[in-house]
């Protein structure tokens, strides 16, 4: 996984990068990394940082990290909101049986 960030901003994040480089006629081409002065980015041609100038295009840095940590975190709290859900549905259930009631603070 890579983040993208400009003046310590995160923008976003992305599994594959799209490099880019100015072919000789001005317009911009895909190429590999080793040879990219940018990258694209939600349609918007963005500057690698310490690479040849990209006119007109705002300078931002790749950087790569381990996106596990993140997604073990974003599992473990979808898998606590699906328990919350399924006690409320729950409670619901109860109160419209008329089997517990509505202000009960359990």
């Amino acid at each position: 996984m890579y983040k993208i960030t400009r003046d310590g901003a995160s923008l976003g994040l992305t599994e594959r990068p799209t490099y880019i480089k100015q072919a000789p006629n001005g317009c911009l081409v895909l190429c590999p990394e080793s040879e990219a002065v940018g990258i694209v980015w939600e349609g918007t041609p963005l500057h690698l940082l310490g690479r040849d100038e990209l006119e007109g295009a705002e300078t931002v840095m790749l950087e790569e990290m381990d996106s596990g940590p993140d997604l073990f975190i974003a599992t473990d709290a979808l898998s606590d909101i699906d328990a919350m859900n399924i006690d409320h549905e729950y409670r619901l259930t109860l109160v419209s049986l008329g089997l517990a009631a509505a202000d009960e603070n359990n």
